[in-house]
């Protein structure tokens, strides 16, 4: 398995710490224990496995050896994001993972699934999960799943036909450390683009929205929606024409009908 180099995360991307652990129940937890510590930020926590990675809604992340998953502590205002910008981390995120995707698969065809999923050949690649921390305020944990040299092909048999990684596109395994190094590079650069102009960062993901003129069922905490997806709206909201009119959601379970 490819080595990550901690050090050189640390010189050559915005990271103030890093470490990376063999294995893990989850890094969003370990992150959630560091944020009380009052570690130098951003700070990274990866691992080579997760035992309980989840996703939104409690949903479990399955990742296999050769996947990077990884969190990410930091605090948005350091970097210039207000508060009422945060529901749009999710969208600067997995641009930034769409955008390093397209630099190594330029062949492949990569999109944002809105809120929080990346799709390349139409079958999830990453998946993230966005966490406040509770008792302290103004910091934020990114965690964000990859897969990378894990190929679906020993993946769960209802995965396969949903997910795939950065080997079974390319066909040759990849340098998970030149990934790593990428995708948090593109981070940094998405979470300023935010800070000075989050209109540059909804056109991109809307740009790249998959689900943009498919029919759709949105299930949110209060209802279930249908209805046909008009694309990303300025302020990051999901827009929906339904049979009673048009919707705007921020959140929600999403399941394409067509």
């Amino acid at each position: 398995m490819n080595t990550i180099h901690l050090h050189r995360l640390i010189s050559e991307t915005f990271l103030e710490q890093a470490s990376w652990l063999e294995q893990t129940s989850s890094t969003n937890t370990v992150a959630m224990e560091l944020a009380r510590r009052a570690a130098p930020l951003p700070a990274l926590i990866g691992a080579d496995q997760q035992l309980q990675g989840r996703g939104r809604k409690h949903h479990q992340w399955w990742a296999g050896s050769g996947a990077l998953t990884f969190s990410i502590l930091l605090r948005p205002a350091e970097l210039g994001i207000r508060p009422q910008q945060w529901p749009l981390l999710s969208m600067a995120t997995g641009l930034a993972i769409c955008r390093a995707l397209e630099a190594w698969l330029p062949g492949a065809q990569h999109h944002v699934k809105w809120p929080n999923d990346v799709y390349t050949n139409s079958r999830k690649i990453c998946g993230i999960l966005l966490e406040s921390v509770p008792d302290c305020p103004g910091l934020l944990i990114a965690g964000i799943g990859v897969n990378v040299n894990n190929s679906l092909a020993i993946a769960p048999a209802a995965l396969q036909l949903t997910a795939t990684s950065m080997v079974d596109v390319a066909g040759n395994p990849f340098q998970r450390h030149a990934v790593l190094v990428s995708l948090l590079k593109q981070f940094a650069e998405e979470l300023h683009a935010l800070s000075r102009d989050e209109r540059t960062v909804i056109q991109g993901c809307r740009e790249r929205c998959s689900l943009t003129g498919r029919l759709l069922t949105v299930q949110d905490v209060k209802s279930q929606l249908t209805g046909m997806c008009l694309g990303i709206d300025d302020d990051g909201a999901l827009r929906l024409m339904t049979e009673s009119g048009p919707r705007r959601l921020f959140t929600g379970e999403i399941q394409r009908i067509d």
